[in-house]
């Protein structure tokens, strides 16, 4: 959008910072094959005044034309103004390595969530189909940025409880990067008491384990939007 008729101003402890365009957006993603060669939409967090600020960024899937349970994958990159640099993660492939480019990270089934701290910062979404290859018509994204203030990473909810009622999933929050799984007690699950499935955000079905093993802090899985179980039990998250 153009910055000369655009104008967002937000306040930050203080200071009113005058963006050149919006602070978010929902962006349509238009199809791409397996290759993922479309050009990336990308919103643009940039201060008039190019001062620096901690940003916190949004983003997460919030429909897809893909077909039911099969999982859309799409990928991101940012632009950091850091100093006077500008660092581009992932970073480009150097001349000297051998072998394909690198891909663009993907974005979790559940979203993300994230800190950095910019003079200007720059996120690009595209689509890059299915995890099988096929084609996407449209992938929308719901992303925002805004300042935020201090370390402390609010994790929220961070406790759930699981009830098994048919056809429900417990979803994983977007700040959320491990769980665990209790009794109503607060105590590990006994083997074989619940089985649980985890759900991609496209209605996948992605494992069937025995609750009890998540007894102890596990990795929220990256097609993971959520998971059921069948029978009461309780979710912690950090």
């Amino acid at each position: 959008m153009d910055g000369a008729t655009y104008h967002n101003s937000i306040s930050q402890a203080g200071r009113v910072i005058t963006l050149r365009g919006p602070s978010s957006q929902t962006l349509d993603l238009q199809g791409s094959g397996a290759a993922g060669a479309v050009a990336s939409t990308v919103l643009e967090w940039a201060p008039e005044d190019r001062g620096a600020s901690e940003v916190e960024i949004r983003a997460r899937i919030v429909s897809t034309t893909a077909l039911l349970g099969i999982e859309p994958i799409v990928r991101w990159f940012s632009e950091i103004g850091h100093g006077d640099q500008v660092w581009r993660e992932p970073t480009p492939v150097l001349p000297v390595i051998a072998g394909a480019p690198y891909l663009d990270y993907g974005l979790p089934a559940r979203g993300m969530s994230w800190r950095v701290t910019s003079r200007q910062f720059r996120i690009g979404f595209h689509n890059q189909g299915t995890l099988g290859g096929a084609p996407v018509v449209r992938t929308t994204v719901q992303v925002s940025v805004l300042p935020a203030w201090g370390a402390f990473w609010p994790v929220y909810p961070y406790q759930h409880l699981a009830v098994p009622f048919l056809g429900h999933q417990q979803p994983f929050p977007i700040t959320a990067r491990e769980f665990k799984l209790t009794d109503l007690a607060g105590l590990p699950l006994a083997l074989l008491a619940v089985s649980t499935t985890l759900i991609g955000l496209n209605g996948g079905l992605l494992s069937v384990q025995d609750g009890a093993l998540y007894a102890d802090w596990t990795p929220v899985p990256h097609l993971a939007a959520g998971i059921t179980c069948t029978a009461a039990c309780e979710l912690n998250f950090r």
